[in-house]
């Protein structure tokens, strides 16, 4: 398969991890982590709802023990740095004895297959989250949490999990509970 059929193939999804990415490079840093990389995907979907009102990709997420995951994320990694794409490699550290990551970084550029305006709005997410949360480039794993706990649907799950008195793991995340920025609602309404 050529790369350049490889373009048409490439989801909104897959074009967010590779913006990811190369912000991370252009900042300087080499690799990030799944756990970096699913919580800034989390949190482009969320500020998507908030300023867009409408998710960036197709994306779901579900609540596990170190915060919201994707699944579609980890697919996404893996077909950007399987042979017919390339566009990342991944390599498989061992952290401690116990504990091993999955480092990516973007191996070679690609074309945007989101509008312009798209691929700004996530690089824009990226740079307020750097700014915001400054270990989100420079710290690694567990703590990486970029304020997703403070987000609608994780509050939502918390809220769920007090009343349980347990942690839901596999609770689905409901972006519809994400509501547009009052701002843009009454810059909207005020027309």
């Amino acid at each position: 398969m050529k790369t350049g059929q490889n373009i048409q193939l490439l989801t909104e999804l897959d074009n967010a991890v590779l913006l990811l990415l190369k912000f991370a490079k252009k900042k300087g840093i080499s690799y990030l982590t799944q756990a970096q990389v699913q919580k800034a995907i989390y949190m482009l979907q969320v500020k998507s709802r908030e300023y867009v009102g409408e998710d960036f990709s197709n994306a779901k997420f579900i609540r596990e023990a170190r915060g919201p995951i994707s699944v579609n994320v980890k697919d996404s990694l893996q077909k950007l740095a399987s042979s017919d794409y390339g566009y990342i490699s991944t390599e498989d550290v061992q952290v401690t004895s116990t504990r091993h990551s999955f480092q990516h970084k973007l191996k070679k550029d690609f074309e945007n297959v989101v509008s312009p305006s798209k691929a700004l709005f996530a690089l824009s997410t990226f740079q307020l989250l750097e700014k915001n949360y400054p270990q989100f480039l420079n710290g690694r794993g567990r703590k990486v949490t970029l304020g997703s706990y403070d987000t609608a649907p994780m509050l939502d799950i918390q809220e769920k999990e007090k009343k349980a008195k347990t942690q839901l793991n596999g609770e689905p995340i409901d972006f519809d509970l994400v509501r547009l920025n009052s701002n843009i609602v009454d810059i909207i309404s005020s027309e």
